[in-house]
């Protein structure tokens, strides 16, 4: 019988940040039109359905629903926005890439 591994430890060992990678600076990564939009609703779904701050799962579900509901035209505007923000993530990768290099 093989030993059982210590799921919780591999899972973490995997996320960890090596040691020359910390205290570098990051670029922001780019967001999907779902989390565009999931941004942009989060508190007004809060408010139109009572929900507190420790009911995350439940803010999630209605904005899932509420993302579903929406027509492909309401839709591509979180699309663009999405568009400029991975051409924003895109811009500063190649920036931050090239201080790196000149240092």
């Amino acid at each position: 019988m093989t030993p059982k591994k210590d799921v919780s430890k591999v899972r973490k060992e995997g996320k960890r940040a090596s040691k020359k990678d910390a205290g570098k600076p990051k670029v922001k990564r780019a967001l999907t039109p779902y989390f565009m939009f999931a941004q942009e609703n989060r508190e007004k779904v809060k408010v139109e359905f009572g929900f507190e701050s420790k009911q995350l799962g439940e803010i999630a579900k209605k904005l899932g629903e509420k993302w579903k509901n929406l027509s492909d035209e309401e839709k591509q505007y979180y699309v663009k926005l999405s568009e400029d923000d991975k051409k924003r993530y895109e811009r500063e990768k190649k920036e931050l890439e090239a201080r790196e290099e000149s240092s």
